[in-house]
């Protein structure tokens, strides 16, 4: 695809996840860049405080629960990464040899529907910055029309087995709310920590980059998300630009972000062009009616 996004200047290694520019200087990945605003996932403290209820409602050891625990979280983690990759490369398989898997009739059938109103399409396209260095690869580029600037649309597929697609960090279970009211660390804590806003945070960088290749314009972002049964849904999502540069000159920059966020930090003035992009982008991720996406269980 050297028309649009050459594809030699990078080189990527699949089994750690790295990319190398013709210098054998490593860029950060894009999954990477995102990780570094997350608040981290205390697996240990918590699967402990878990265990400890446990234990005291079952008369189990904390330890014999604790490590039940962990095997469940680790089973339904492979799993869904399992099923993701059964998605992924089996809609990749089709688009280059036009064979169907099993259980992906559906799929198929909804992207040929995608597929139709384009120009052309590009499947894991390599997307990168040498100014930023940044590099990440992305599921899905159509194009629109052949022109001297085309107008791209940028998909992603996803396939979250456990949580489906969140709009917000309210818990839902068995008619239960909880209000985890988490957000993504500081400069970026304006933003909700769910999964929406994390895949619209990826794909604006995927935009981003090309922009930063040229010789395209931004059209349409959209997750192609993939249920328990496979049934495909459409979900667009904002082109984040400023969200997106600025992650990428803090990863030039090389600054240090916050492990994780203070609680009741001091008051501090921001700077106008921050607190300009803040006013403008606070939560700028929630729909007229939020809602979660969840599909039947057997």
């Amino acid at each position: 695809m050297v028309g649009l996004f050459p594809q030699d200047e990078i080189d990527y290694i699949d089994k750690t996840h790295q990319y190398f520019n013709k210098s054998k200087e490593e860029y950060t990945s894009v999954s990477r860049l995102i990780k570094s605003i997350k608040v981290p996932f205390d697996r240990e403290g918590i699967s402990k405080a878990m265990a400890i209820s446990i234990a005291a409602e079952t008369g189990v050891s904390v330890a014999d629960a604790q490590r039940e625990l962990l095997a469940e979280w680790d089973d339904k983690a492979e799993s869904s990464v399992d099923k993701g990759n059964y998605v992924h490369d089996g809609l990749e398989h089709w688009s280059h040899t036009g064979e169907v898997w099993e259980l992906l009739e559906e799929p198929v059938k909804f992207m040929q529907g995608i597929f139709k109103e384009y120009y052309r399409f590009y499947p894991e396209v390599l997307l990168y910055s040498h100014k930023y260095k940044v590099a990440g690869r992305t599921d899905l580029v159509l194009q629109r029309q052949k022109s001297k600037i085309s107008v791209c649309d940028f998909s992603d597929y996803k396939s979250n087995e456990s949580k489906g697609i969140q709009f917000d960090s309210i818990k839902r279970k068995e008619g239960l709310v909880k209000h985890y009211n988490r957000y993504f660390l500081p400069p970026f804590d304006y933003l909700e920590a769910c999964n929406y806003v994390e895949y619209a945070l990826q794909l604006s960088i995927y935009a981003f980059l090309a922009l930063e290749i040229g010789r395209v314009k931004i059209g349409k972002l959209q997750i192609i998300f993939f249920d328990n049964k496979f049934r495909p849904h459409l979900i667009p999502v904002p082109f984040m630009y400023q969200e997106a540069k600025m992650l990428c000159e803090m990863n030039l920059n090389r600054k240090i972000l916050p492990k994780t966020p203070k609680a009741n930090p001091p008051e501090r003035e921001l700077d106008p062009i921050k607190a300009e992009m803040m006013n403008r982008a606070k939560h700028p991720m929630r729909p007229e009616e939020c809602y979660q996406i969840k599909d039947d269980w057997d």
